[in-house]
């Protein structure tokens, strides 16, 4: 069936010791990240000018006492987090649509329920049926209109969270998802791309540019979801590029390392540069960065939107530091990440 088969080429469980060393550098950052988060909120609530003993989640972990929530979104298998090491530090709500698999997760961490909750919120509600009739047009040639008034239907059949029924979180953490809340339109797309009168190329692109447009809106609400119900900090992590390099042979480590200096000069001078601009508008003409890949480009530009909209607000824009994720053998994502505080 092909609802199986796509949750099946979800499945990373096989990546799991690929994935080795990404995992304990993102479950690291996740720590420290959220740790300064709560050193600015306890400065700020005990109107001290600084914290003598910084590891405020180790403290909380040593009193065995309460333990804020982490809301962990798009959490799969969570085979690219260690929600082992973060259970100690945290009270874990893994979010994905689908359920089995972060229930088997949290069952191969062997964590209880209290301490690992699942569930799925619904914030992107695409119905199963959706992907089948989705298959239908493709494999019928629908015409790109209709296929374009089928990305367009598709969200006004949706029924928007009720967010008055959901506990808040003190802190979320959204890696990776953007890039997949509407990944298997475009896998089911590409199946038939070797068939007997396929769409021309201007169709396909056609097809692209709705599908961005329905990102935009995907990845505008699943940020608004998060903002709504984590009150102190959310983390966000996104591919910038791909690498087509194998990331575990050594002899590449030099050239990886060059590409992600770059990468991250580029990103930083435009960052650097609109800090010292006063107006939006001047802001949005130098904030262009060269994302290709669906769902991080507009995360990214959403993160842009937040800084211009609320330019007094806290957030950790410059990325002073990436993460290379190993995907596959010979394909591998720089990831970088931006964390913004609430307080």
């Amino acid at each position: 069936m092909l609802f199986e088969e796509l949750l099946n080429s979800e499945n990373t469980n096989d990546r799991y010791d690929l994935w080795k060393n990404y995992r304990e550098d993102l479950t690291e950052k996740i720590i420290n990240n959220f740790n300064d988060i709560l050193i600015k909120k306890k400065v700020k609530e005990e109107k001290i000018r600084r914290v003598k003993d910084k590891q405020l989640l180790h403290q909380i972990k040593d009193q065995k006492g309460y333990k804020p929530t982490l809301a962990i979104w798009g959490a799969g298998g969570c085979n690219d987090i260690d929600i082992v090491a973060l259970s100690h530090y945290f009270t874990l709500i893994l979010i994905d649509d689908n359920e089995k698999q972060i229930k088997g997760a949290r069952s191969r961490a062997k964590l209880s329920e209290s301490e690992c909750v699942c569930t799925n919120l619904k914030f992107w509600d695409v119905w199963e049926e959706e992907y089948y009739l989705f298959d239908a047009l493709v494999k019928d040639r629908a015409p790109v209109e209709d296929i374009v008034i089928y990305f367009d239907d598709l969200v006004n059949r949706m029924v928007e969270i009720d967010y008055s029924t959901i506990p808040t979180f003190d802190f979320s953490v959204c890696v990776g998802l953007a890039s997949q809340l509407n990944s298997r339109f475009m896998a089911i797309l590409y199946r038939h791309k070797g068939e007997p009168d396929f769409y021309s190329n201007n169709d396909i692109l056609t097809i692209v540019d709705a599908f961005d447009r329905l990102n935009d809106i995907a990845v505008e609400r699943m940020c608004n979801c998060i903002n709504k119900l984590t009150k102190y900090g959310a983390m966000f992590g996104y591919e910038l590029d791909s690498l087509f390099i194998d990331e575990t042979d050594e002899s590449n480590k030099d050239v990886i390392e060059e590409i992600i200096r770059e990468k991250l000069n580029e990103i930083n001078s435009v960052i650097e540069e609109s800090i010292h601009i006063e107006t939006a508008n001047e802001k949005q003409n130098i904030w262009q960065f060269d994302i290709n890949i669906q769902g991080s480009k507009q995360l990214e530009k959403y993160l842009m939107k937040c800084e211009l909209d609320n330019p007094n607000a806290n957030s950790n824009l410059i990325c002073t530091e990436a993460l290379v994720w190993p995907f596959a053998i010979e394909k591998s994502y720089i990831m970088i990440f931006r964390t913004i505080d609430n307080l």
